[in-house]
C-alpha cells in the first residue's frame, strides 16, 4: 500500500541524498520492498543499483550487509543480475578498498549459488 502511495520514490530520494545512517535504514526498507517480486524491475529502473553500490563503498558494515542481501533479492530478475555483476566487476577492477572488494566478492559468491544466475556470474 505504501508503494502505491509513492513511498518507493521517496525512499529512493532518501537513499540518494540522506545521511549515512539514514541511507542504511532506507536501504533496508527498500530491500523489503524488493522482496515483493512486482517491484524488482521498477526499483532497478528507478536507479537503485548504483545507489546501493555507493552504500557498498561506504564504511558501515551494516550497510554492506544490507547491500549484499538486497542485491541477492534484486538479482532474481536476470537483467538486474547482469547490471549488478557489471557494477561489482568494476569494483574488483578498480581502486576500491579491501573491505569494498571483499563485500563485492561476497555478493558474487552468493549470486553464484543461484542456479538460474550461474551463467551471469
Amino acid at each position: 500500500m505504501l508503494v502505491e502511495l509513492g513511498a518507493m520514490q521517496a525512499l529512493i530520494g532518501l537513499l540518494r541524498d540522506g545521511d549515512d545512517s539514514g541511507r542504511i535504514v532506507v536501504g533496508n526498507a527498500l530491500g523489503i520492498v524488493a522482496s515483493h517480486v512486482d517491484y524488482l524491475r521498477p526499483l532497478a529502473e528507478a536507479g537503485v543499483i548504483p545507489l546501493y553500490m555507493e552504500l557498498l563503498r561506504g564504511n558501515d558494515a551494516p550497510g554492506k550487509e544490507i547491500v549484499e542481501d538486497v542485491f541477492c533479492v534484486l538479482a532474481v530478475a536476470e537483467e538486474n543480475a547482469v547490471l549488478i555483476v557489471d557494477h561489482l566487476e568494476r569494483v574488483l577492477e578498480g581502486n576500491e578498498g579491501q573491505e569494498t572488494k571483499a563485500a563485492a566478492i561476497d555478493v558474487i559468491w552468493n549470486l553464484s549459488g543461484y542456479k538460474h544466475l550461474i551463467f551471469v556470474v
